[in-house]
């Protein structure tokens, strides 16, 4: 068992400052489970947001993404039960994927 002492250690049972200084750390599991935690969240592949926010980055209404499910198209999403959910990675390749680098010296394309 740990010495540590907790709230309910105190005989009067009342809080006071010395117990916040004596608290004990949190443990190693906890700290690496925290970490493990930080890691899955930092990764945008791990991320999984919503229609609605999807059709806002890629400034579609959320009518065209479940069309373009229907008909098989990008982007690929997931189900969960009966949600439908897109990995952020995937909406942001999509957007990348979009972007056009200008070259000197060459007029814009036209629109037809």
């Amino acid at each position: 068992m740990s010495s540590t002492t907790s709230l309910f250690d105190n005989s009067v049972n009342q809080y006071s400052t010395e117990m916040t200084v004596n608290e004990p750390s949190p443990s190693k599991a906890t700290t690496l489970a925290r970490q493990k935690y930080k890691d899955i969240i930092s990764d945008p592949h791990n991320i999984l947001i919503c229609e609605k926010e999807a059709a806002h980055l890629l400034g579609w209404d959320v009518r065209t993404l479940q069309q373009r499910r229907y008909r098989g198209q990008e982007p690929p999403y997931i189900r969960v039960g009966r949600n439908v959910r897109y990995r952020l990675e995937a909406i942001l390749d999509m957007v990348k994927d979009g972007e056009v680098l200008p070259q000197r010296g060459q007029a814009p394309a036209s629109r037809v």
